[in-house]
């Protein structure tokens, strides 16, 4: 597992940090940790918003150094400083250890801003963290951000996926990123979970109330079904929810120096600047 986190680190921590953005101070406090990225371009329009970045890696792998490339990208289009979670994961911590680590660094950035200058984007399973932070925060009368954008969620840990979002099956051959075992779906991270709880699966959460909400993702992954199901949830608990699907492209493309992941930023970026 560290080998592999190396692997990645190094091949995608190498890519160029886009325009305007330096790497800021690294935070480590006894609840969560993570980095800033500044965004500071001369004679440039800055907004005075900040971004909550939460990396994905199924619970077990990612890191803030492979994302940062994405975050970078984010964080220049939409011209604002982000501060990227490093959040604990599977094998030293087990849920709900990364939604803990998530609320504290939410509330590290309240200090800082008011809920309405924050902005939270996650991909695959910081997607899923951006949710039930978000879930969490209205549970608990905690103000929630401004508005949350999350790429390629997972919304069903278990084998309930399989049986309620088709392309959990039929997306199979079609996705080159990630795969699932239907005879033993359930990651590590929630073995000792309760599948149905919202903090574990969000499918089954109360979005009434939650948070503007962008859902990107592309046509050929697994979780394809997991976005449009969370599209509908939220139109149904009156949400104000918009979504895109990026035709032709696999799970959380952003990562990789493609022509696509520019789109995808100036999409995000747009979406948070519609206030």
């Amino acid at each position: 597992m560290v080998k592999a986190r190396g692997f990645v680190d190094q091949l995608l921590g190498a890519l160029p940090l886009a325009k305007g953005i330096s790497v800021g101070d690294k935070v480590e406090e006894d609840h969560f940790k993570g980095e800033w990225l500044r965004y500071d371009v001369k004679d440039m329009e800055r907004s005075d918003h900040v971004l909550l970045f939460i990396h994905g890696g199924g619970f077990s792998n990612g890191t803030v150094l492979s994302r940062r490339f994405l975050c970078a990208k984010i964080a220049s289009a939409s011209k604002m400083d982000a501060f990227s979670l490093d959040y604990s994961q599977w094998p030293e911590y087990c849920h709900p250890q990364a939604l803990m680590d998530a609320i504290n660094a939410y509330q590290y950035l309240l200090k800082k801003y008011p809920a309405e200058k924050i902005h939270v984007f996650g991909e695959s399973a910081g997607a899923h963290l951006s949710l039930t932070l978000g879930l969490y925060l209205k549970d608990h009368g905690i103000d929630l951000p401004e508005s949350i954008c999350v790429n390629s969620p997972v919304i069903i840990n278990g084998p309930q996926a399989f049986e309620l979002l088709p392309s959990h099956t039929e997306r199979i051959e079609r996705e080159p990123m990630i795969t699932e075992d239907p005879e033993n779906p359930t990651i590590p991270y929630f073995m000792n979970a309760d599948a149905k709880d919202p903090y574990v699966s969000p499918y089954y959460g109360d979005f009434r109330g939650f948070s503007r909400l962008f859902v990107v993702y592309g046509s050929e992954e697994i979780l394809h079904d997991d976005s449009t199901k969370l599209v509908e949830l939220a139109e149904e608990a009156g949400v104000h929810v918009s979504s895109k699907e990026y035709e032709g492209l696999f799970h959380v493309f952003g990562m990789f120096d493609i022509p696509e992941t520019d789109i995808l930023a100036a999409d995000v970026a747009a979406f948070f600047q519609k206030r």
